[in-house]
């Protein structure tokens, strides 16, 4: 029997000490024990053995995890994705497995920590993906409304309105203003964002996305460089939009700066 032959062989190869056929046998009694005999308990044995005797061995590591995986043992499974990406010897697929661990850790094991440690290495493999700027951001978002206020709420909001912008400059402009939205939505008060924002929406007639985030921004930055550039636009969009109570508050501290713009569209709401 094949089953037999393979067992004796594993034995003789481990006394000699040849550590790669060794992998090899046990990966293939592993194999009959999963898909032949449906004992995946004495398959994930010899999985172990293969790999622990050759850790490059990446079919049998990938076989162990989805043993546990199907078991519901993702704890297990998440230690066997880090054996197989160290192993694994493909760029792109290293950065696949990373994505789909820091979903395990996220959805499964509620480790927040562990998918944006995860998410954070695809990022620095592949710097110009835009499905793991995407993932990493939105982890980011979710531990930072966990963490509430404070410092490091604010640090992971401001890192992931960073990676927003980075995908709005990367997509077309229907995606890219929805991806400056969600920046701001993070950080009202992010220049660049803002600015491209303002860029696509004076070019594709979607000024009515512009009055709320200036308002946003205003309130975030109030003494920012260009605040001032925004509360004349926004005490403009008030005028148009019939509140001049609003525009006199954004135009009359231009006034001071001696705006004449600002001071001659104030003549009527006084």
């Amino acid at each position: 029997r094949l089953l037999e032959h393979l067992q004796r062989r594993a034995a003789t190869l481990a006394r000699s000490g040849d550590a790669l056929q060794l992998a090899e046998v046990e990966h293939r009694l592993g194999q009959l024990y999963e898909h032949q005999f449906a004992r995946p308990d004495r398959a994930i044995a010899h999985y172990r053995k293969a790999f622990e005797a050759d850790p490059s061995l990446v079919p049998a590591i990938y076989a162990a995890r989805e043993i546990y995986r199907n078991a519901g043992n993702l704890k297990a499974a998440a230690t066997l994705f880090e054996l197989e990406i160290k192993a694994e010897p493909s760029p792109e697929r290293r950065v696949a497995l990373l994505r789909e661990l820091a979903h395990v850790r996220a959805q499964d094991l509620h480790d927040l920590h562990g998918a944006i440690d995860a998410l954070g290495r695809a990022l620095e493999a592949a710097p110009t993906d835009l499905a793991v700027m995407h993932e990493l951001a939105s982890f980011l978002l979710q531990r930072a409304e966990q963490r509430g206020d404070g410092p490091a709420s604010a640090q992971e909001r401001q890192r992931a309105a960073d990676l927003m912008y980075q995908l709005a400059q990367s997509t077309p402009p229907d995606h890219a203003m929805a991806y400056c939205e969600s920046a701001l939505d993070a950080q009202p008060a992010h220049d660049g964002a803002l600015e491209l924002l303002e860029r696509l929406a004076d070019e594709h007639g979607r000024d009515d996305l512009l009055p709320l985030r200036w308002v946003g921004y205003l309130q975030a930055a109030p003494d920012a460089p260009k605040a001032n550039d925004r509360r004349k636009r926004l005490g403009f969009a008030y005028l148009e939009a019939g509140q001049p109570e609003d525009a006199i508050i954004c135009l009359e501290p231009l006034l001071e700066a001696g705006d004449a713009a600002s001071a001659e569209a104030l003549v009527d709401p006084y």
